[in-house]
């Protein structure tokens, strides 16, 4: 039976414990034709605060399609391992746990299909392993290459005004506010757009209230069921915090690893955004098409971060489409 994502639990749920000594909680769907020598695998890779279900919709579509989908909850979420030491969360201990799941799956090579965080890892992923990568599809945060000098949380803020919240992510302290008032989090980060109360301008000074507001009168793009699985699922958010607050760790390792500033490989890019997103400023966006010219970009309007919910069926098929029009449908 195909999985519905009406139902969660239709889905090929698997959990192994990786060489890397981590256990990752990930879903993988075969299509019926599937032929290990020549059926391609996308490897989704989720953000913050997300989940492998983000991409429920989109993973059905693609399995149909003929491709093998990999879904993993990324480290720190859902039913994947949630280590405490910040070092854990280093990019290139999470690109390694990535070669190493593709490993145990059998995939030498996979077409990442990355959103958010899982966008930022996905270009990482491609630097530390090249050779592993057949094409790359960024949502909503376009790559950008490693720092040649150390720019702090507080510098990027300055720089990327839109990006002072993540100042307030950063700080431990944040960490117990957010569990405590986890409801009102996800409602006022999936807020339907155009909200007046759920913005994420606002975020901040709704949980630093002292009067608390009913999390209901803010509508969502979530369904109560979808809300109610994130809100079980990442009941801690001392592991998706950490991807704040591991920058100094991350310039220190590209720096000590040499990464390049582009992808060594030349290989397919796509770029998915919401116009009304901020999250990719446009000197971002142009740095990525100078450095990576042959990438596609799509631009939704009256769409914002939230792509694989607010254009789900739009993100399956351009997908596909970019997939064609580079002979990525078999290997």
């Amino acid at each position: 039976m195909p999985p519905n994502p009406a139902n969660l639990d239709s889905f090929n749920h698997q959990s192994t414990r990786l060489s890397t000594g981590r256990t990752y909680h990930y879903v993988d769907e075969l299509p019926t034709d599937y032929d290990a020598d020549k059926t391609i695998t996308l490897l989704l890779m989720h953000g913050f605060p997300d989940l492998w279900a983000a991409w429920k919709h989109q993973i059905c579509h693609w399995v149909k399609a003929g491709y093998r989908v990999v879904a993993p909850d990324m480290l720190g979420y859902g039913q994947t391992d949630k280590p405490n030491e910040l070092e854990e969360y280093s990019f290139k201990k999470l690109s390694d746990d990535l070669a190493a799941l593709l490993d145990h799956i059998g995939s030498p090579r996979a077409v990442l299909v990355a959103h958010d965080w899982g966008s930022v890892l996905a270009a990482r992923f491609i630097l530390w392993h090249p050779q592993r990568a057949l094409g790359v599809a960024h949502l909503s945060v376009s790559f950008f290459p490693p720092y040649k000098e150390y720019v702090s949380l507080e510098d990027l803020a300055k720089k990327f005004p839109d990006y002072a919240y993540q100042l307030y992510f950063a700080d431990p302290a944040n960490t117990k506010k957010i569990e405590n008032q986890i409801e009102m989090f996800y409602r006022s980060l999936f807020a339907v757009p155009g909200s007046t109360t759920g913005r994420i301008d606002d975020l901040v000074q709704v949980l630093d209230a002292e009067v608390r507001v009913d999390p209901s009168v803010i509508k969502t793009i979530l369904s109560d069921e979808e809300l109610e699985y994130y809100i079980t699922q990442n009941a801690s958010f001392h592991g998706p915090l950490n991807y704040y607050r591991t920058s100094r760790i991350r310039f220190d390792e590209e720096k000590a690893g040499d990464l390049p500033m582009t992808y060594a490989v030349k290989i397919p890019v796509l770029f998915l955004r919401g116009a009304d997103d901020r999250t990719s400023p446009e000197v971002r966006i142009a740095l990525m098409k100078e450095l990576l010219p042959q990438t596609k970009v799509i631009n939704y309007e009256g769409s914002g971060h939230w792509l694989m919910y607010q254009e789900k069926d739009n993100v399956a098929k351009d997908v596909l489409i970019w997939l064609s029009e580079n002979n990525l449908t078999k290997l």
